[in-house]
Protein backbone atom coordinates (compact mmCIF):
# COMPACT_ATOMS: atom_id res chain seq x y z
CA UNK A 1 0.00 0.00 0.00
CA UNK A 2 0.98 3.44 -1.40
CA UNK A 3 -0.31 6.01 0.88
CA UNK A 4 0.06 10.04 1.38
CA UNK A 5 3.33 10.63 -0.93
CA UNK A 6 3.67 13.54 -2.77
CA UNK A 7 5.36 12.76 -6.78
CA UNK A 8 6.57 16.05 -8.49
CA UNK A 9 8.22 15.47 -11.86
CA UNK A 10 9.29 12.14 -11.43
CA UNK A 11 10.00 8.97 -13.93
CA UNK A 12 8.93 5.82 -13.12
CA UNK A 13 9.50 2.96 -15.17
CA UNK A 14 8.02 -0.60 -15.56
CA UNK A 15 6.41 -0.38 -12.02
CA UNK A 16 3.73 -3.01 -11.39
CA UNK A 17 0.57 -2.94 -8.79
CA UNK A 18 -1.83 -5.24 -9.16
CA UNK A 19 -4.51 -5.84 -5.98
CA UNK A 20 -3.30 -3.38 -4.07
CA UNK A 21 -4.42 0.46 -2.44
CA UNK A 22 -3.15 3.16 -3.78
CA UNK A 23 -4.16 6.14 -1.52
CA UNK A 24 -3.60 9.96 -0.71
CA UNK A 25 -1.21 10.53 -3.38
CA UNK A 26 -0.51 13.57 -5.61
CA UNK A 27 1.15 12.90 -9.31
CA UNK A 28 2.42 16.05 -10.60
CA UNK A 29 3.89 16.12 -14.22
CA UNK A 30 5.07 12.64 -13.96
CA UNK A 31 5.81 10.12 -16.48
CA UNK A 32 4.81 6.48 -16.24
CA UNK A 33 6.62 4.36 -18.72
CA UNK A 34 6.03 0.59 -19.58
CA UNK A 35 4.14 0.90 -16.24
CA UNK A 36 1.17 -1.69 -14.67
CA UNK A 37 -1.70 -0.87 -12.16
CA UNK A 38 -4.36 -3.86 -12.19
CA UNK A 39 -7.37 -4.30 -9.88
CA UNK A 40 -6.40 -1.78 -7.57
CA UNK A 41 -7.61 0.53 -5.38
CA UNK A 42 -7.50 4.45 -5.82
CA UNK A 43 -8.86 6.56 -3.16
CA UNK A 44 -8.35 10.07 -2.67
CA UNK A 45 -5.27 10.09 -5.19
CA UNK A 46 -4.84 13.23 -8.09
CA UNK A 47 -2.83 13.17 -11.11
CA UNK A 48 -2.42 16.38 -12.95
CA UNK A 49 -0.52 16.87 -16.23
CA UNK A 50 1.19 13.34 -15.89
CA UNK A 51 2.42 11.52 -19.14
CA UNK A 52 1.34 7.55 -19.52
CA UNK A 53 3.52 5.65 -22.31
CA UNK A 54 2.92 1.83 -23.02
CA UNK A 55 1.18 1.87 -19.75
CA UNK A 56 -1.70 -1.21 -18.76
CA UNK A 57 -4.32 0.16 -16.36
CA UNK A 58 -6.81 -2.53 -16.18
CA UNK A 59 -9.86 -2.80 -13.94
CA UNK A 60 -8.99 -0.46 -11.32
CA UNK A 61 -11.54 1.13 -8.70
CA UNK A 62 -11.30 5.24 -8.52
CA UNK A 63 -12.83 6.79 -5.56
CA UNK A 64 -12.22 10.85 -5.30
CA UNK A 65 -9.39 10.53 -7.24
CA UNK A 66 -8.80 13.30 -10.04
CA UNK A 67 -6.98 13.51 -13.02
CA UNK A 68 -6.06 16.65 -15.14
CA UNK A 69 -4.50 17.15 -18.20
CA UNK A 70 -3.31 13.51 -18.88
CA UNK A 71 -1.48 12.57 -22.24
CA UNK A 72 -1.72 8.67 -23.18
CA UNK A 73 0.35 6.95 -25.76
CA UNK A 74 0.11 3.68 -26.58
CA UNK A 75 -1.34 2.38 -23.22
CA UNK A 76 -4.10 0.19 -22.74
CA UNK A 77 -6.69 1.19 -20.54
CA UNK A 78 -9.15 -1.37 -19.78
CA UNK A 79 -12.58 -1.18 -17.38
CA UNK A 80 -11.91 2.18 -16.50
CA UNK A 81 -14.82 4.43 -15.42
CA UNK A 82 -13.42 7.79 -16.95
CA UNK A 83 -16.20 9.70 -15.26
CA UNK A 84 -15.38 9.08 -12.00
CA UNK A 85 -11.81 10.79 -12.99
CA UNK A 86 -13.24 14.07 -13.98
CA UNK A 87 -11.40 16.87 -12.22
CA UNK A 88 -13.00 19.27 -9.88
CA UNK A 89 -14.56 22.09 -10.91
CA UNK A 90 -13.18 22.00 -14.84
CA UNK A 91 -11.53 20.38 -17.60
CA UNK A 92 -10.97 16.72 -18.75
CA UNK A 93 -8.85 13.89 -17.27
CA UNK A 94 -7.23 12.98 -20.45
CA UNK A 95 -6.01 15.86 -23.23
CA UNK A 96 -5.23 13.17 -25.67
CA UNK A 97 -5.17 8.99 -25.87
CA UNK A 98 -2.94 8.13 -28.85
CA UNK A 99 -2.56 4.96 -30.64
CA UNK A 100 -4.63 3.29 -27.30
CA UNK A 101 -6.24 0.44 -26.77
CA UNK A 102 -9.28 1.46 -24.32
CA UNK A 103 -11.99 -1.23 -23.78
CA UNK A 104 -15.25 -1.90 -21.78
CA UNK A 105 -14.78 1.95 -20.40
CA UNK A 106 -17.21 4.39 -19.98
CA UNK A 107 -17.54 8.56 -20.61
CA UNK A 108 -20.53 9.64 -19.12
CA UNK A 109 -21.84 13.10 -18.68
CA UNK A 110 -17.90 14.41 -19.38
CA UNK A 111 -16.26 17.37 -21.57
CA UNK A 112 -14.00 15.98 -23.74
CA UNK A 113 -13.55 19.05 -26.28
CA UNK A 114 -10.91 19.02 -28.46
CA UNK A 115 -9.68 15.51 -26.88
CA UNK A 116 -7.68 13.45 -28.76
CA UNK A 117 -8.04 9.70 -29.87
CA UNK A 118 -6.32 9.39 -33.20
CA UNK A 119 -4.81 5.76 -34.00
CA UNK A 120 -6.69 4.51 -31.18
CA UNK A 121 -8.80 1.24 -30.72
CA UNK A 122 -12.12 2.36 -28.40
CA UNK A 123 -14.04 -1.22 -28.38
CA UNK A 124 -17.05 -1.95 -26.38
CA UNK A 125 -17.31 1.57 -24.90
CA UNK A 126 -20.02 3.60 -24.25
CA UNK A 127 -20.23 7.50 -24.31
CA UNK A 128 -23.37 9.19 -22.96
CA UNK A 129 -24.26 12.86 -22.55
CA UNK A 130 -20.47 13.67 -23.60
CA UNK A 131 -19.40 17.17 -24.82
CA UNK A 132 -16.88 15.82 -28.03
CA UNK A 133 -16.91 18.78 -29.78
CA UNK A 134 -13.87 18.90 -32.19
CA UNK A 135 -12.80 15.96 -30.77
CA UNK A 136 -10.25 14.19 -32.76
CA UNK A 137 -11.35 10.42 -33.46
CA UNK A 138 -10.18 9.93 -36.80
CA UNK A 139 -8.49 6.71 -38.12
CA UNK A 140 -9.89 4.92 -35.06
CA UNK A 141 -11.66 1.67 -35.05
CA UNK A 142 -14.69 2.41 -32.29
CA UNK A 143 -16.22 -1.54 -32.64
CA UNK A 144 -19.42 -1.72 -30.93
CA UNK A 145 -18.49 1.41 -29.10
CA UNK A 146 -21.86 3.49 -28.54
CA UNK A 147 -22.44 7.22 -28.71
CA UNK A 148 -25.64 8.39 -27.60
CA UNK A 149 -27.01 11.61 -26.25
CA UNK A 150 -23.68 13.73 -27.23
CA UNK A 151 -22.47 16.38 -28.74
CA UNK A 152 -20.42 15.55 -31.45
CA UNK A 153 -20.32 19.59 -33.00
CA UNK A 154 -16.62 19.60 -35.31
CA UNK A 155 -15.72 15.98 -34.13
CA UNK A 156 -13.40 14.27 -36.40
CA UNK A 157 -14.07 10.91 -37.60
CA UNK A 158 -13.01 10.49 -40.52
CA UNK A 159 -11.68 6.94 -41.80
CA UNK A 160 -12.58 4.92 -38.20
CA UNK A 161 -15.11 2.45 -37.89
CA UNK A 162 -17.08 0.54 -36.41
CA UNK A 163 -19.20 3.33 -34.48
CA UNK A 164 -23.06 3.83 -33.22
CA UNK A 165 -23.75 7.18 -33.53
CA UNK A 166 -27.59 8.04 -32.51
CA UNK A 167 -27.89 11.09 -34.19
CA UNK A 168 -31.61 11.40 -33.19
CA UNK A 169 -30.11 12.19 -29.87
CA UNK A 170 -26.65 13.55 -30.62
CA UNK A 171 -26.11 16.81 -31.77
CA UNK A 172 -23.76 16.35 -35.09
CA UNK A 173 -23.54 19.61 -37.02
CA UNK A 174 -20.17 19.85 -38.61
CA UNK A 175 -19.13 16.57 -37.39
CA UNK A 176 -16.78 14.42 -40.24
CA UNK A 177 -17.43 10.87 -41.41
CA UNK A 178 -15.89 8.56 -44.19
CA UNK A 179 -17.70 6.76 -46.75
CA UNK A 180 -18.74 4.48 -46.66
CA UNK A 181 -18.56 3.59 -42.99
CA UNK A 182 -20.66 6.68 -42.59
CA UNK A 183 -23.76 4.93 -44.12
CA UNK A 184 -23.96 3.23 -40.88
CA UNK A 185 -25.04 6.93 -38.78
CA UNK A 186 -28.30 5.93 -41.16
CA UNK A 187 -28.87 2.61 -38.43
CA UNK A 188 -30.73 4.89 -35.87
CA UNK A 189 -33.51 5.58 -38.14
CA UNK A 190 -34.18 2.13 -39.05
CA UNK A 191 -32.81 3.06 -43.26
CA UNK A 192 -31.81 -0.52 -44.87
CA UNK A 193 -29.11 0.89 -47.40
CA UNK A 194 -27.87 -1.70 -50.21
Amino acid sequence: MLSGQLFDGEEFHGVEIKADTLSDCEFVNCTFIDCTAESCDIIGCMFTDCVFQKCRIISNRFRNTRMRGSLFDACALIGIQFSHLVPSGFGSPIDSALRCTIKYSMFENMDLTKVVFRGSDILECSFSGTNLTSADLSSCSLAGTEFVTCTLIGADFRNSRGYIVDLRSCRSKGAMFSYPEAVHLLDSFGVIVR
